[in-house]
């Protein structure tokens, strides 16, 4: 009724950007965004908005353009450099998204989001201290978050503090019950700890959770195979392959299972 009303109202057209984006109708929210800009070209939502639609649709470079605008217009807009980091990544480029994210944080030092891309991307690149200290920021800023937990614990666990990831592994299962990667992840650390039958419990879970997760077959595997279950290993290579039928690893486990077992 707003842009009947008034055609050349360039807030109406991101507003009905906006209503087409939440029922995920892509392309007409692209048309929207486009309309509004060509109304007026200092729109910077319309160009944000309109970014974030090129992203979901794959048009990352499209995406980054129009956050290049936003930017231009305005130094100060913390969701342009968040959004440009996340296409950024999506195209390869961790170093400048890390860039991204890390001035995104500056402008609002409470982005949970960029905190949490940041250290994701910061793991990817081996910095585990600089991993941690930004998920360890996220929960002191959102106590709730099972996400943060869950990443800080795999981070402590690719370091080598098993005993640190297993407690946030454990928060993030009591935050979130329904969550298959907590129990997967901290069925690692129990397996870490030697605590195999601990960690077959919570592979169980996982499983109960997600009946696809690869993962979890592959580890109960090991872990079964570790207590002397050569049969139960065997099964959970089986599935492991059936689900991912490149799995080299289990191929080779179960070949070594077989052999162990003396099916020659």
């Amino acid at each position: 009724e707003a842009i009947r009303l008034k055609p050349d109202y360039d807030a109406a057209f991101n507003n009905r950007g906006n209503a087409r984006s939440n029922k995920d109708d892509i392309k007409g929210a692209i048309e929207d965004y486009s309309h509004a800009i060509r109304l007026n070209s200092d729109n910077v939502a319309a160009f944000v908005n309109r970014g974030l639609m090129r992203s979901v649709s794959g048009d990352l470079d499209g995406a980054i353009a129009d956050y290049n605008e936003a930017i231009r217009l305005d130094l100060d807009h913390p969701a342009a450099f968040y959004n440009r980091g996340n296409a950024l990544r999506d195209k390869g480029d961790l170093a400048g998204a890390i860039e991204d994210y890390n001035e995104a944080i500056r402008l609002k030092p409470d982005h949970g989001p960029a905190l949490n891309n940041r250290g994701l991307l910061r793991i990817t690149r081996g910095d585990l201290e600089g991993a941690i200290a930004d998920f360890s920021e996220l929960v002191r800023l959102e106590p709730d978050n099972a996400v943060a937990f869950l990443n800080r614990g795999i981070a402590r666990n690719a370091k080598g503090d098993f005993e640190r990831a297993f407690a946030d592994y454990s928060e993030a299962i009591r935050l979130r019950p329904n969550n298959a990667e907590g129990f997967y992840n901290r069925g690692a650390a129990r397996s870490a700890r030697g605590d195999f039958d601990g960690a077959i419990a919570d592979y169980n879970e996982a499983l109960r959770l997600r009946a696809d997760c690869v993962d979890a077959f592959y580890n109960r595997g090991v872990t079964r195979r570790a207590k002397g279950d050569l049969q139960g290993a065997i099964w959970d290579y089986t599935q492991t392959i059936r689900l991912q039928p490149n799995h080299f690893a289990a191929f080779n486990n179960r070949g070594n299972a077989h052999y162990a077992k003396g099916d020659l």
